[in-house]
C-alpha cells in the first residue's frame, strides 16, 4: 500500500468511528445568532501567533515576515487541517534561513489532492516548488526542482512545466511521487505550455503559448503523446464540475467536455468570469468578484447548465472563495446563506470574526462526517444549523461506516434511517467529482447497506487511492472516507 492509502486508512478509522455527535451544540443558528469567534481557536499554539493565511483543500498556508529597510526575513508554515481540531505542521519553508534584499519571495498553495500538497515560490531570485506530504509517519518535504514549473496533481501523479532559466513552458514532465521523500521522473514531452491540468494520472490539460488548450496522454508515461485540442483563451482553472472542466475567460465562465480526449469541446458558457466555484452533487455555485462580488447558483446534471437563482449576495469584492455544506452556501467573508430552495438563496448571517476573507474557507464535512466546523485561517467556526444537536427532539446524528476498509475491489457502504424518506449515496473522489451514485430515491427506515464494486458510473474499475461517501437522509448530511488498495 502507497504512503497515501496508508495515510488514508489511518484517517478512516477515525473518521468511520464517529457514531454521534456531542450532546453538547455541535452547530448554531446563524440566522439568529451568528458565531462572534471562533470554536476552536488553537490558543497557546505557535499556529495561532500567526495571522492571516492562505488555505485551499484543507491545507493552510500562515507567513512571517520580519525586518526592516531594504532587509526582509521571511518563514512560511503549511499546516494539514483535514482531521484533527489541532493544526498538524506539514512543512516550514524559508529562504534558507538567509536575509533578502529589496525583495520578498512569495508563496502559495499551488495544487492539493490528498496527503499531497505543492507550494511554489516566486521572487526576485527564482521560483520553485515544494512537495509535502502527509504520511502515517509524519510529514515528508521533497523539493521539485529539476523542471521548476507550475505543478498539478493527480493521485500519486505530479505533472509539471519544465522552466529553464532563460525559458518558462518548454515542456511537460510526469513524476511520479507514491515514495514522496525520492519524486521520480517518468517521462517528458516537449512543447510551448504555459499552464497545466491534470485531469487524471494519465491525462493531462495544457494550456499553450499560442492560445490553444491541448490534451497529453501520459498513459505510456516514457512515451507521451498530444492528443486532442481547442481555441480557448482563458484566465484560470476553477475545476470540474457535471463532469466538465471549468475555466473562466475574460467575459465568461466555460465547461470543456475532455470525454474525448481527441476532440474537446466547449460545452457551455453562462456570462461572467468567475473568481471561485464548488459543488455539491449536480450544483454549482460560482463567485463573481467586483465591487458588491455576487454569487450564483446552476445545476449542472445536464447538458448545460441551469440557472437556479439569480445573482445574490454582497460579498467584500476579496472574499469570493466558496463552500457548500449540507444546504448551506459559505463565503469566505464567513457569511452563511439557506440554499435549500436554489431558487431562492436566504441570508442567514456573518460570523462577526477578523478575518483575511481572502484567505480560503472549508467545511469539515469535506474530510470527516461530522461537518460541524467551518475551517478558516484563524481557527474553526461552528457551521450553521436550525436546531442544535442535544436538543430534545432534534433528529439522532447520522453515521455511516464502511466494511472492508480499504478494500479491494468491493465494499458495503452501511447506515440506519430512523423514519421514512428520500436517502441519497454517493462516491466522490478526491477532487470533488462524482464517481458513482449508489441510490438517489426514497427508502423505509431501518438499516441500509450498498455495495460498492469498485466501479465508477462509467462502468469502469476505479484507480486505487481515496474515495468520499457522501449519505444524505431526513437526519442530515455525513460520510467517511474508503480507500481502494492497490
Amino acid at each position: 500500500m502507497s504512503f497515501r492509502s496508508s495515510a488514508a486508512a489511518i484517517a478512516i478509522a477515525f473518521v468511520l468511528a464517529i457514531v454521534a455527535r456531542p450532546a453538547s451544540a455541535a452547530c448554531v443558528d446563524w440566522s439568529v445568532a451568528a458565531p462572534t469567534e471562533p470554536c476552536v481557536a488553537f490558543e497557546g499554539s505557535f499556529f495561532h501567533d500567526i495571522p492571516g493565511g492562505l488555505m485551499r483543500d484543507g491545507y493552510l498556508m500562515k507567513h512571517l515576515v520580519s525586518g526592516s529597510g531594504h532587509f526582509f526575513m521571511q518563514d512560511v508554515y503549511v499546516f494539514d487541517m483535514r482531521v484533527t481540531d489541532q493544526p498538524l505542521e506539514v512543512g516550514h519553508l524559508w529562504n534558507d534561513g538567509s536575509w533578502l534584499y529589496d525583495g520578498l519571495t512569495g508563496y502559495m498553495i499551488e495544487d492539493v489532492d490528498g496527503d499531497h500538497c505543492v507550494v511554489s515560490a516566486y521572487g526576485p531570485y527564482g521560483h520553485g516548488r515544494t512537495l509535502l506530504t502527509t504520511t502515517p509517519t509524519g510529514a515528508v518535504k521533497a523539493y521539485l526542482s529539476t523542471f521548476r514549473g507550475k505543478v498539478s496533481l493527480h493521485g500519486d501523479r505530479a505533472f509539471q512545466l519544465i522552466d529553464d532559466f532563460f525559458e518558462w513552458g518548454i515542456g511537460v514532465a510526469c513524476l511520479d511521487i507514491s515514495n514522496p521523500a525520492a519524486p521520480a521522473t517518468l517521462g517528458q514531452l516537449t512543447g510551448s505550455f504555459a499552464d497545466i491540468q491534470a485531469l487524471s494520472d494519465s491525462m493531462v490539460l495544457m494550456r499553450t503559448n499560442d492560445g490553444r488548450l491541448q490534451v497529453a496522454d501520459f498513459t505510456t508515461p516514457a512515451s507521451p503523446v498530444l492528443r486532442g485540442s481547442l481555441i480557448a483563451a482563458f484566465t484560470r482553472w476553477l475545476g470540474f464540475a457535471g463532469g466538465r472542466v471549468v475555466v473562466a475567460t475574460d467575459t465568461a465562465t466555460v465547461g470543456i467536455d475532455v470525454s474525448d480526449p481527441d476532440a474537446p469541446y466547449v460545452a457551455w458558457s453562462v456570462p461572467g468570469s468567475a473568481t471561485a466555484m464548488t459543488t455539491d452533487g449536480d450544483v454549482m455555485a460560482l463567485g463573481f468578484a467586483g465591487t458588491g462580488a455576487t454569487l450564483a447558483l446552476f445545476d449542472v446534471g445536464s447538458v448545460s447548465p441551469v440557472p437556479l437563482s439569480g445573482a445574490f449576495g454582497s460579498e467584500p469584492s476579496t472574499s469570493i472563495c466558496v463552500a457548500i455544506s449540507g444546504n448551506v452556501l459559505y463565503t469566505g467573508g464567513i457569511c452563511a446563506y439557506d440554499i435549500a430552495d436554489p431558487e431562492n438563496p436566504q441570508w442567514l448571517g456573518q460570523a462577526g470574526i477578523t478575518c483575511n476573507s481572502a484567505g480560503g474557507i472549508a467545511s469539515s464535512s469535506t474530510f470527516t462526517p461530522a461537518g460541524d466546523q467551518l475551517i478558516t485561517p484563524h481557527g474553526l467556526v461552528w457551521s450553521h444549523c436550525a436546531s442544535v444537536a442535544g436538543v430534545p427532539g432534534a433528529p439522532p446524528a447520522l453515521a455511516v461506516a464502511a466494511h472492508p476498509n480499504p478494500f479491494n475491489p468491493a465494499t458495503t457502504i452501511t447506515f440506519t434511517t430512523t423514519q421514512d424518506g428520500p436517502v441519497s449515496v454517493a462516491l466522490y473522489d478526491a477532487r470533488g467529482r462524482l464517481v458513482r451514485k449508489l441510490a438517489d430515491r426514497t427508502m423505509a427506515a431501518g438499516p441500509q447497506a450498498f455495495a460498492w464494486d469498485g466501479r465508477g458510473d462509467d462502468g469502469q474499475m476505479v484507480a486505487a487511492g481515496m474515495y468520499v461517501v457522501r449519505v444524505a437522509t431526513h437526519a442530515g448530511v455525513a460520510g467517511g472516507k474508503v480507500v481502494m488498495a492497490k
